[in-house]
């Protein structure tokens, strides 16, 4: 009888899609078994290889020495080559786009490969300025939506970020079929988008037993024009511990944390923040261009 509840209130939170607020102490319900690896192209770009679904985050193909002036005096320059071009990309059942008006998370390159035609999800400001395309749809911060790809369904939620004053920039909770739960939490992966560290996200640890966290860092500063000092528009290694401490994720994976001119922390000085933090050991660091597994 007792195990007879325990499924019954899993299935009944899988079916309202609803954060869950089960306590952690409840006996674990795993679905069948989901796998996740991740191909990283460059910077915030990577395919989210999930069981059978691709997801492409982010998309970005420009080579070394691009620059773009995004006004204010900023000159982003990429210093890297991508490790992948669109032609090496694997079929892409959707575009997770946190946001579509920094180059650096949306070039010409992956505008012109990656939107028409395809489900994309990204900002209500973004899927305006996308339009007329039909498969773009918006995503508001702590907005549930189903996604039907692969001849499933998926429901993804808005996480906020916060990055430059005034842009809309969105994250994103994954769960699919088969997920399961663990302590009664439904199981899920994240990625963060852009985004400084904010407290308010740490609610996330009692809606969802996190299963990774992709985050977007690398410290990146901006120039407002105004005759004040940049400011930090991405976490560094430091913010990131603590918003994967908060959120209470099994495993840390860092994107988004080189190659840029305007990225102020080097990756040694992360895997330092890291190490000081007691995080190291949870890390899953991955290698441009091949497909890394997570779990």
């Amino acid at each position: 009888m007792r195990t007879f509840l325990i499924i019954y209130i899993a299935t009944f939170v899988d079916w309202t899609l609803g954060a869950a607020t089960l306590p952690r102490d409840k006996k674990t319900c795993n679905g069948p078994s989901t796998s996740f690896s991740i191909s990283h192209i460059i910077t915030a770009a990577a395919v989210f290889h999930i069981n059978d679904i691709n997801f492409l985050t982010d998309p970005f193909f420009s080579p070394a020495g691009t620059a773009f002036d995004v006004g204010n005096g900023n000159v982003l320059t990429v210093l890297g080559d991508p490790a992948m071009q669109p032609d090496q990309i694997p079929p892409i059942d959707a575009v997770l786009l946190s946001h579509e008006d920094h180059p650096d998370n949306l070039d010409p390159i992956g505008r012109a490969h990656f939107l028409d035609g395809r489900k994309v999800l990204t900002t209500p400001d973004g899927a305006n300025n996308l339009r007329p395309r039909p498969g773009v749809a918006a995503l508001q911060p702590w907005e549930t939506v189903p996604l039907h790809v692969g001849g499933e369904t998926w429901n993804i939620t808005g996480t906020p970020c916060e990055h430059l004053p005034g842009g809309e920039v969105v994250g994103f909770v994954l769960r699919g079929p088969g997920f399961g739960y663990t302590d009664g939490l439904p199981n899920a992966i994240w990625y963060t988008g852009d985004t400084i560290y904010l407290k308010e996200l740490a609610q996330l640890r009692d809606m969802y037993h996190l299963r990774a966290a992709v985050f977007n860092m690398g410290d990146a500063h901006a120039d407002l024009g105004n005759g004040s000092a940049p400011i930090k528009v991405t976490m560094n290694g430091t913010d990131v511990a603590r918003m994967f401490k908060d959120v209470g994720a099994d495993i840390l994976v860092p994107m988004h944390y080189s190659p840029w001119s305007h990225f102020w922390e080097s990756v040694e000085q992360v895997k330092r923040d890291f190490e000081e933090a007691g995080v190291a050991d949870k890390v899953i660091w991955l290698t441009p261009g091949q497909r890394t597994r997570i779990f």
